[in-house]
């Protein structure tokens, strides 16, 4: 049994369609986390892209440059990809599967059913669970390349 998930799937056309999005997932993700960084940089550097010309050209080397910046640290920075793991383990699942349960029964608690509560709680327990459990991964990995 291979270490990475995607090499114990067994052949077929379900499976290319899971390392396909499994591909495309980190790219579609980095392109929308880097977004408001970049809109950010080229709104301090005076770059317009609303305007035709240089300035498409200048807000391209800019984003560029962001790309390069972190495909450099990912690469030098020792411990990386454990310090990134225990980032989406613990703020990812935490903001993205336990905050929104929690935000839906806080706003709406008078209007819930019982088995919509218990789905909620069940939601965040579950995410609770993996955000332990993935963070604990993450440490021991780290604590293991000492």
């Amino acid at each position: 049994m291979a270490d990475e998930v995607t090499l114990n799937l067994p052949a077929g056309a379900a499976s290319t369609l899971a390392l396909g999005l499994v591909t495309v997932n980190p790219f579609s993700k980095f392109a929308l986390t880097m977004d408001p960084v970049s809109r950010g940089l080229e709104k301090a550097a005076g770059i317009d892209i609303g305007n035709k010309g240089g300035e498409a050209l200048k807000a391209r080397v800019v984003r560029t440059g962001l790309g390069a910046g972190a495909l450099l640290t990912a690469a030098k920075v020792p411990f990386f990809a454990v310090f990134m793991s225990l980032i989406g383990s613990f703020l990812t699942l935490t903001v993205s599967v336990i905050f929104p349960s929690a935000c839906y029964l806080k706003m709406f608690e008078d209007e819930l059913t019982g088995r919509e509560r218990v789905a909620n709680w069940s939601i965040m327990l579950l995410g609770g669970f993996c955000v332990v459990a993935g963070s604990s991964s993450a440490i021991g990995a780290a604590m293991d390349q000492f």
